[in-house]
Formats: structure tokens, sequence, C-alpha cells
């Protein structure tokens, strides 16, 4: 996708907003993708690898084996949400020094390409009330970036110690202890890349950002 792997893109996205000490979780074929991705330096940050050998589980479970090297606020992304040149940078900078966790969020409903495979979000006054993927009753949709302090793996782990093994449930977690806010994307797209054809609508609509150049700004790391 403009000639790069959609991580490739997601790590760029981190690296424009200041973010160089990037952690991967990788299972299925995951010699491939250090062998591609290498220690990061081609791309001008550093990477860690973590391996989930039990990759079957949800992928709550590979961020829950991240506490092992991750002992700060982070940035969480998954691998395969392409974002609009600067979007990643302006939730960096909101959340910056917070104490809560945060999930970028997107307001305009009628423009995610498949609405029923989207992670729903019902929010109130900037906090998450409900999330899940066959919600009704939603306000927002999930972008797939989150802000975390490292208390999310203690929600992780009580998540999972109650069969739900899903980064959702650790949201779900700690919305209930009323520290899981939202932050809207506002003008920026995005797109969750889980087919050919969402593919091809990212290589057709994104063009013109990609065309531009990247924000050259970079804030410290979180």
């Amino acid at each position: 996708c403009f000639g790069k792997t959609l991580i490739e893109h997601v790590i760029t996205g981190l690296k424009s907003a200041g973010i160089t000490d990037i952690v991967i979780v990788v299972g299925f074929m995951k010699e491939l993708i250090k062998l591609h991705l290498g220690d990061g330096k081609k791309i001008g940050v550093h990477i860690t690898y973590v391996d989930n050998n039990d990759y079957d589980r949800a992928n709550g479970w590979s961020i829950s084996l991240a506490k092992s090297v991750i002992h700060e606020p982070f940035i969480l992304s998954m691998s395969d949400h392409v974002f609009e040149p600067g979007a990643v940078l302006a939730f960096v900078e909101r959340v910056r020094g917070k104490t809560e966790s945060y999930l970028l969020v997107d307001k305009k409903i009628d423009t995610i390409s498949d609405i029923d495979d989207a992670t729903k979000v019902l929010e109130k006054n900037g906090n998450i009330i409900e999330i899940h993927k066959k919600l009704t009753n939603y306000n927002s949709i999930d972008c797939g970036i989150f802000y975390h302090t490292p208390e999310f793996f203690d929600a992780l782990t009580k998540s999972q110690a109650q069969g739900d093994f899903s980064n959702t449930g650790g949201v779900k977690e700690m919305a209930s202890r009323g520290k899981m806010h939202v932050i809207d994307i506002g003008k920026f797209h995005w797109m969750d890349i889980d087919t050919k054809r969402e593919l091809d609508i990212l290589e057709r609509d994104f063009a013109k950002f990609f065309a531009k150049k990247t924000a050259s700004a970079t804030p410290k790391s979180c």
C-alpha cells in the first residue's frame, strides 16, 4: 500500500508523533515480520519483539504479554489501522501526561466502510459507557488506537480471569473503574483494513493524504 506494508504505515504514524520505541507482539508468520522490519533502524525506530505462541487467543492476550517490557504509559495501536498523517500526532498531544486511559473514536459513523465489523462505542461526557461490535445503541466507533497506563495490564488480567481474552474486555474493565475515556478523531480520516476491498478503498481515497509530506514535528515520547 503506497510502497509500504500496513504495519509500516502504523509505525510511521507513531514515529511522526515522536514515538520511536516500538513493541510488536508477533505470532502467526512471526519470522517473516521480523525479517521484514528487523530492528526498526531502516524506519528510524527501535523495535522490541514479544512472541505470542498462543496467537489463536483474542488480542487482549497478545497485549498482556507486552507487560514484561512496558513499565510506563504507552500508546497501543492495532497493526492494520491506517490513519491520515497528523491524526496520531493530534491524539498523542491530547493524552500527554494523562493518568487514565483514552481511546480515539470517530463520530463520523456514516464514513465507516464496514459498520458491521466495526467496534461500536457508547460514550457520555467523554467517558465510555459500553463498547462492543454488537452494540445497537452507540454514538462513535473505536479507531483502534489507545493511550494506557500500566494499570491496563491489571484490567486485562481481571477480564481474562473471567474468560474474556479480548482487548475490549480490558477496556470494559477500565470503564467500570471510571478510567476509560474517549477523544474524537474529528476532521481526520482512518481505515481498518481487513479485506482486499478495504485496501482498494484505502489506496483510492487516501492517496491525497499520503501524497502530502507528513508533519515533521516530533514531540517527546509519552
